[in-house]
């Protein structure tokens, strides 16, 4: 994120974006704060295996690709993403902490 300026100059990774629930220790949350965080680096990669989606999640990724959200820097770590608050404070701070009571998958 402290690199986002530059997404107009070279593509910045956040990373691949996960859908699976099969083999991932990823909650709902963090696939969605991955997203999220893709969403505004305008950045679109998955490392998922498309045998290992279910098949909602094959459509969840195919939606995904096919989105182009709309995109507005309201605060050094918050967006608005489509009409929602994204706020990255937390994770670019390092104050992130995963909901232990959060689903897996």
């Amino acid at each position: 994120m402290n690199r986002a300026w530059m997404k107009g100059l070279y593509e910045v990774d956040p990373d691949s974006v996960y859908f699976r629930s099969v083999r991932s220790l990823l909650g709902v949350p963090e696939r969605q704060l991955l997203r999220d965080t893709a969403a505004v680096l305008e950045f679109r990669s998955t490392s998922d295996p498309l045998a290992w989606l279910a098949p909602g999640e094959r459509d969840q990724l195919a939606s995904w690709l096919s989105e182009r959200p709309t995109v507005e820097q309201v605060g050094r770590y918050r967006f608005d993403v489509d009409g929602r608050e994204i706020d990255l404070t937390a994770v670019v701070t390092g104050g992130y902490e995963p909901d232990p009571t959060a689903v897996v998958g």
